[in-house]
């Protein structure tokens, strides 16, 4: 398992190998290979644990 797939895999659901600097889904079907940069984290609102 892959700790993150790449956009184009992601959307189709399928299976990515995370090869750089694109995978062998990507590659072979033509498509671009892009990896979004980091991402949003929700975490805990600020006053969720204050109220505890």
């Amino acid at each position: 398992r892959v700790a993150r797939a790449c956009d184009q895999c992601r959307h189709r659901k399928s299976r990515c190998d995370s090869e750089q600097p694109a995978c062998t889904p990507c590659r072979s079907a033509g498509r671009s290979c892009s990896y979004r940069t980091g991402g949003q984290h929700r975490g805990l609102q600020a006053g969720y644990v204050r109220s505890l």
